[in-house]
């Protein structure tokens, strides 16, 4: 298992941060991990601000393996923060953290507490991915220790709601479906780039545990993965939003100069789905009048489905037969196929840096294919199948009545 690599300094520092603390307090009952213990400790959850673990550690264990410890112990000494427990001063460490139940965890770890690894099954996902991140933000290189939950959640990594993979696969040095985690995301979630960090998952997606909308906190990546997440999504977007406007000049253009007329039906089916088109860009406002350029906050999926029933009117209309002599049919058809060479190319990453390419089809084929095209070969077989039985009955019903004639001619005779 590839050793850690650490972060700077600067970039732990806000995760030690501790509020003021009064010179000496009192504590009641502290949950001691050590036989000499020279540390306090306090852990307030972010997610609950009300609730704090009080807990007496080993300065020497703790600093030796976290430089962030270490300096947030440095800061607690030369500051004369002390907590005090039955008449004993210790030096106080106050922290606001986010992933309160999994530091408790590696605290208990590190000092061989006997309750330091709770059961499989009692250990839900939200705690979990809270351990490797824990363990990257203190930096210690413990992972090989949590080794069994890891590979009980990784059969989940490509499911909703357990996004946060994008960490936990860093951490324990493991690439397998990685790259794809992150494409999936980059065209699946929407948000990207809007105040408050929160991406929103596809419609009708839930949070694991919850009846909320799943929604995925841009922190649960590595940063320098999120930043390219989000360049590649908003490189996908400006492809296919570019290729649409594209197709609308041209439309325009065939209008002014009178060649925006269908040519290859007489009720102007091609204008008449070309309009449809158009509205639907006008409503997502992907188009303007004015020539505005406005920024499209949906995803990218959602993006390829503005296109779908264009795609299932000309199919339903035409079926495979190709009309390049109508030059509204021709356009649109031309624009689905750029949009979905754009979309063959969805990059994915891994925490090493390397890039790996996919089609979008491949990741998330049933949100954007047509109904109608995945059921196909299933009419197909169905009409075939009908056809059959209705020829089988018709000659039965024939060699029955021919039958039946021979055998009345033999009792005649």
């Amino acid at each position: 298992m590839a050793n850690r690599r650490h972060k700077s300094d600067n970039a732990l520092r806000p995760a030690l941060k501790h509020k003021s603390i009064p010179p000496v307090m009192s504590a009641g009952n502290p949950l001691a991990l050590t036989t000499h213990p020279d540390l306090y400790l306090i852990i307030i959850s972010h997610q609950n601000p009300n609730s704090e673990t009080h807990l007496l550690l080993s300065q020497n264990i703790v600093c030796s393996l976290s430089r962030p410890f270490k300096r947030a112990y440095i800061a607690a000494v030369t500051h004369s923060r002390k907590f005090q427990v039955s008449g004993e001063d210790y030096p106080c460490i106050r922290l606001d953290w986010w992933h309160s139940d999994a530091l408790v965890i590696i605290l208990k770890v590190i000092h061989h507490h006997p309750d330091a690894f709770p059961n499989i099954e009692k250990l839900d996902f939200k705690t979990f991915w809270g351990i490797p991140a824990t363990l990257e933000t203190l930096q210690i290189d413990l992972s090989r220790w949590f080794v069994r939950y890891f590979e009980y959640w990784k059969p989940k990594k490509l499911e909703y709601g357990y996004e946060p993979w994008l960490i936990v696969g860093k951490v324990f040095d493991c690439d397998e479906d990685y790259a794809r985690l992150s494409a999936k995301i980059i065209v699946e979630f929407a948000g990207w780039g809007e105040d408050g960090g929160w991406l929103k998952g596809p419609e009708g997606t839930k949070m694991l545990n919850s009846d909320e909308d799943l929604k995925m906190w841009e922190g649960w990546a590595p940063r320098d993965i999120m930043e390219k997440m989000k360049m590649e999504q908003e490189r996908l977007l400006d492809e296919v939003t570019n290729c649409l406007r594209a197709w609308y000049r041209h439309v325009v253009h065939l209008k002014t100069s009178r060649q925006g007329v269908c040519t290859c039906s007489p009720v102007d089916d091609c204008v008449i789905v070309g309009r449809s088109l158009i509205q639907r860009l006008k409503a997502n406002s992907l188009i303007h009048r004015s020539h505005q350029h406005v920024h499209y906050r949906g995803s990218v999926v959602d993006l390829r489905r503005i296109l779908q029933p264009t795609e299932a009117q000309l199919q339903r209309m035409f079926g495979s037969f190709g009309y390049g002599r109508c030059k509204v049919y021709d356009s649109m058809r031309h624009t689905i196929k750029e949009v979905d060479e754009v979309l063959t190319k969805v990059k994915g990453f891994n925490y090493d840096g390397t890039e790996e390419e996919f089609d979008i089809y491949s990741l998330c084929r049933s949100q954007i294919s047509l109904p109608w095209s995945n059921g196909q070969l299933g009419i197909l077989a169905a009409v075939v199948v009908l056809i059959f039985t209705v020829v089988v009955i018709f000659v039965w019903s024939i060699l029955k009545a021919l039958l039946g004639g021979l055998c009345a001619l033999e009792t005649i005779i």
